[in-house]
């Protein structure tokens, strides 16, 4: 489990910062920005006849449609660095896994290299004494 930590933290921290801005955007900014052209263009028709309290909250709903893009565009970055990390995640794990397979063939192989083959063993020579 210790074994790639940081790529593990920035998957988890990315995977927060998708569920935090998601609920941002669902929770907050959704109903105070122009999600509709049509809205756009009626505003845009009508400005020269609104009153000014209305054409700061045109400008207060307009900016919100640019946090909430730049919100989108943080959810869709941070979703694409996750993939990115889990797919290096999953190449270190692969080479990892196949790293301990090449040490467990190399030590069977010294383990039977190292064996001694049953002719060179003596027999025990009970008249020696």
């Amino acid at each position: 489990m210790a074994k790639n930590f940081n790529i593990r933290r920035s998957i988890a921290n990315y995977a927060d910062n998708i569920r935090d801005g998601s609920e941002r955007w669902g929770g907050v900014l959704i109903p105070r920005h122009f999600a509709d052209m049509e809205a756009v263009r009626v505003l845009m028709n009508t400005l020269s006849d609104m009153p000014q309290t209305h054409i700061q909250a045109a400008v207060d709903r307009a900016e919100m449609t640019i946090i909430v893009g730049q919100t989108l565009l943080d959810i869709f970055k941070n979703l694409r660095k996750k993939k990115e990390a889990e797919i290096q995640l999953a190449t270190k794990d692969e080479v990892a896994a196949m790293m301990e397979q090449q040490k467990a063939r190399r030590k069977q192989r010294l383990d039977q290299q190292m064996a001694i083959p049953a002719a060179w063993n003596l027999p025990a020579d009970d008249n020696m004494n």
